[in-house]
């Protein structure tokens, strides 16, 4: 069988089998509402302010696919050492926007949007507007631009796990088309959060070829576990976000001779697919690249204008986990391979290739695709140009119609059921068929023929007209725009590019490089200062919702190149939707957008004019115990009084019940001291919290005491039968220098405010520090601390009573301070500051320990007051979970090395998660962390 007829007859076999199965679950569970529940990212309410006018503001925030329709918002104002005040007379159940316009954009501005169910408020969302912050429409994002290069398309996803999105740009230098010779630039990717912070660099090296057709990347949470990655193909030489090289470094497999005919082309040598963690750039699993190269002829030629033709999407093929898939060839032999990433692996999944050019799916792809589920199964097809491929892998129909550039999928006629596909053809070479077409997206049949024997570069269909109903679809050369049944309806709008939803009704606008049009009105919006990308196509970095309410944003770079601006409406609206990022096909068309020849998104269901309110999403959040769990700020805490909040110690307050932190208080704020003195004269300072995580500064602690408290370090407090005792290091004076005594005290407490003096340890030297109390699991208790004079080792001492303690020697022969000492998945475990990073012990006896040889924390953070080595730690262990507690002196970089001021001074707590793995601890300090700590 050969041709359409081989082509109708696997459709029908098709059909059959899915009636037949059809049939069978209907017997057998009499519905298919029990489709398998997709994992989808967990969002925060995305809230975004910007300044109008120096008297106005515009909020804007998410309503989430796990929201009633009807969730109720408060919006809050409150100026610097003022009271909040809610801004709303009524309960916001409309739109999910306001426009503040009593403002006093001169000072600084807290907004709070709190959710409200009966009569319980819950804040939710938080934004602080500088008064020095220009008015503006955007926000903007500075980049690392390499000279010579242009930041290009951008895709979002979470790579942090903190529930709002961080950015990936390609940042493109000197690119070539398949069809040209010419050596291009290394292609690089960049992360950033949307504050600006830079996460780090990946460098695909001069083995992977510059151009739209080549560097295709997707990224998104493929393992579901809260945290996106990165996968893209790459070569020897590619050098990932930690500085390793894939492959071999020194191999050149570009064709370097001016003269040849393949001259800057890549035709042999290894290809590879690699998926990168998305927090650090870090590769993590490298495979050979599927499909394979193999005989370049068996894709149309042999200079890699056929073979080296890539495509890529994510795919839920199982409907509840992510696939990525990644192709080859469209323009004769077709492939596409699926891989699932699982235990940070990639595995196979299937491919689909047709082997060669004479095959009924051969010639149909397009220089880009699509992700839907067509069929309504849950779970998705690859939509990949003119034909379509199932989840499975097995090729569910192919229309013949061939190549083309432009496509577009959703329910674009809201009057018959399922999905449509709208898609224009090229026609080169007086070949004669079908320029424009619109098909069933389950079936493939067509509805729809327009522009015969036309060759059409570029066509749309979307809901434009507010007036009407239902999608129009056009392209270029097209006099008319065409409405669903193939009528002409108006004239065809003269942009056949982008679309967005941006003003105040549901029908979408037209997007042409940095202008926004409405139909038949004309310009709405010019983003002035800022350009489009992709040459003539004019496309945007991107064009997704990825803030605010439910309609998108518009990301471009500024002239320079130097920055990037995320522009966004102010326009408000009563129109309410759940944001489009939680619409699953919509979600996967922001992975896509970067592929080849971009296009717009679009939702899988109708949304415009004379629509019916959306059905809700079958997704399951990734974690979603965060959205009852704190979100922990960078940096958690800094002192008021003197900034110089060092050496935690965290404790319940069992009466109180609540969290008490008490800390050494360094005198970093006091001017004119010399020497080491600012560590000297230290407080105790106290601060409070619910949850562990928001805290309050309280008070100073108290201590009554015969002797000198001039100054006091370190405080280890330990809870036993209703009282409170605290070990503390003394140091009789203030001194400029380290040579002087100091002395462990024991003091008491009922309620972690006021201190009674009970004894100075008799210890192992005249100058120990940094005590550590744990229970023993036979009876009685463990002590260890820093001996200064025998190499700042740490040793240890027991008591029966938490009173009298009885030194026992050396514990560990190690350089270090502030150890620190607790249980946890059953096994005890030592955390030592060594100046350089937090070294790992573990023991099962308490005697015996054994090194971890990696530190923790030892490498700079990327957070706020977190880029150096953290420092003396507590841990607290509450719900299996295990939370570190440390210090940072955020000046204290190489580039200030040798200053000694207030900025090298100051120091902040810090609180990351430990995690434990083949047998050691581990900690992302970059991760975002959502604690569970409230009792």
């Amino acid at each position: 069988m050969k041709g359409s007829s081989a082509i109708a007859v696997w459709s029908q076999h098709r059909k059959l089998v899915a009636m037949r199965l059809l049939l069978l679950l209907l017997v057998l569970f009499g519905s298919l509402d029990g489709q398998a529940q997709r994992l989808l990212e967990y969002l925060d309410r995305g809230l975004l302010v910007l300044k109008t006018s120096e008297h106005s503001n515009y909020i804007s925030w998410r309503l989430l696919a796990t929201d009633d329709y009807a969730q109720a918002f408060n919006i809050y104002r409150q100026y610097d050492g003022q009271k909040k005040t809610k801004l709303n007379k009524y309960p916001l159940t409309k739109g999910t926007n306001f426009l503040d316009d009593a403002v006093d954009n001169t000072r600084d501005v807290h907004y709070t949007v709190a959710t409200l169910v009966g009569k319980k408020e819950k804040e939710e969302a938080f934004v602080v507007v500088k008064g020095t912050d220009p008015v503006r429409t955007y926000l903007e994002i500075p980049l690392r631009t390499p000279a010579g290069y242009v930041p290009g398309d951008v895709s979002v996803a979470d790579l942090d796990g903190d529930g709002s999105y961080e950015i990936v740009v390609h940042q493109t230098g000197k690119a070539h088309d398949n069809a040209h010779n010419g050596l291009t630039d290394e292609p690089i990717f960049q992360a950033y959060k949307l504050d600006g912070t830079f996460l780090w660099e990946i460098n695909l090296g001069k083995n992977v070829r510059e151009g739209a057709h080549y560097t295709q990347f997707m990224l998104y949470d493929l393992d579901s576990d809260g945290r996106a990655e990165l996968v893209c193909k790459t070569a020897d030489g590619t050098r990932d976000g930690k500085g390793d090289i894939i492959g071999q470094a020194s191999a050149d497999w570009r064709d370097t001779m001016k003269n040849s005919s393949f001259f800057g082309r890549i035709l042999t040598g290894p290809e590879y697919l690699t998926v990168f963690d998305g927090l650090t750039g870090e590769a993590l699993s490298t495979v050979d690249y599927l499909p394979a190269r193999g005989d370049l002829q068996s894709w149309g030629d042999k200079n890699a204008n056929r073979s080296d033709r890539f495509l890529a999407c994510v795919a839920y093929l199982d409907g509840t986990h992510p696939s990525v898939v990644m192709t080859r060839g469209y323009y004769e032999r077709t492939a596409l391979a699926a891989w699932d990433f699982k235990d940070k692996k990639l595995v196979s999944r299937w491919v689909f290739d047709t082997q060669q050019r004479k095959h009924p799916y051969s010639g149909q792809g397009f220089h880009n695709l699509a992700v839907a589920d067509v069929d309504q199964d849950g779970k998705d097809e690859i939509v990949f140009g003119a034909m379509t491929i199932d989840d499975d892998g097995i090729g569910l129909y192919s229309t013949g119609l061939g190549h083309g550039d432009a496509l577009h999928v959703s329910d674009l006629d809201p009057d018959r059921p399922g999905l449509e596909i709208f898609s224009i053809h090229e026609l080169k070479g007086g070949r004669q068929g079908v320029g424009a077409a619109l098909r069933d997206a389950k079936t493939g049949k067509i509805l729809y023929k327009g522009a015969i024997d036309q060759d059409v570069p570029r066509g749309v269909a979307a809901n434009i007209d507010p007036k009407q109903k239902g999608a129009y679809m056009w392209w270029l050369g097209a006099e008319s725009a065409y409405d669903m049944q193939g009528k002409a309806v108006g004239p065809a709008p003269k942009s056949v590019n982008f679309l967005i939803w941006w003003d105040a009704d549901l029908s979408r606008e037209l997007l042409n490089s940095n202008r926004i049009e409405k139909y038949q009105q004309g310009e709405i919006f010019e983003a002035k200062g800022a350009l489009s990308i992709n040459g003539t196509k004019n496309t945007p970095n991107l064009n997704a919702d990825i803030l605010g309410d439910w309609r998108e944003e518009l990301i471009l770079r500024s002239e320079d190149n130097q920055t990037l601006r995320i522009y966004s409406t102010t326009i408000p609206t009563d129109h309410r939707l759940y944001t489009l990022m939680q619409d699953p096909q919509y979600r996967l068309s922001i992975a896509w957008q970067n592929v080849a020849y971009n296009q717009p998104p679009h939702t899988s269901y109708y949304l415009g004019t004379g629509m019916d309110k959306p059905v809700k999403p079958n997704i399951q959040l990734v974690k979603p115990e965060r959205q009852q769990q704190a979100k922990v700020p960078k940096p958690l805490y800094r002192d008021p009084i003197e900034d110089g909040a060092a050496d935690p110690a965290v404790v319940w307050h069992a009466a109180k019940k609540c969290w008490y932190m008490l800390y050494t208080n360094r005198r970093a704020k006091s001017a004119g001291l010399s020497g080491v003195s600012w560590v000297h004269g230290t407080a105790i300072g106290i601060a409070t919290s619910k949850d562990a995580v928001h805290w309050q500064y309280l008070d100073t602690a108290r201590f009554d005491s015969p002797k000198s408290t001039a100054t006091l370090w370190a405080p280890d407090v330990f809870y036993h039968q209703g009282t409170y005792h605290m070990y503390l290091t003394v140091v009789p004076g203030v001194f400029e220098h380290w040579q002087h005594p100091r002395s462990i005290e024991h003091f008491t407490s009922k309620d972690l405010r006021r201190w009674t003096y009970q004894s100075t340890l008799n210890l192992s030297s005249d100058k120990v520090i940094d005590a550590c109390v744990l229970a023993l699991p036979q009876g009685g208790f463990r002590m260890w601390y820093n001996n200064e004079k025998d190499g700042k080792s740490v040793y240890y001492a027991d008591s029966d009573d938490l009173y009298t303690w009885t030194d026992k020697g050396k514990a560990l022969a190690t350089r270090g301070e502030g150890p620190k000492v607790f249980a946890w998945k059953e096994q005890y475990w030592m955390v030592v500051d060594t100046w350089k990073g937090l070294a790992i012990y573990r023991s099962t006896d308490l005697l015996q320990w054994n090194k971890q040889p990696e530190l923790i924390l030892d490498k700079p953070g990327i957070s706020i007051d977190d880029a150096v080595v953290g420092g003396h730690a507590d841990v607290i262990v509450e719900k299996d979970r295990a939370y570190i507690y440390y210090f940072t002196h955020p000046g204290r970089t190489s580039q200030n090395k040798g200053k000694d001021d207030y900025e090298q001074r100051r120091s902040s707590v810090q609180l990351a998660e430990l995690h434990f793995a083949d047998g050691k601890l581990s900690c992302v300090r970059d991760a975002a962390l959502f604690a569970d700590l409230e009792r």
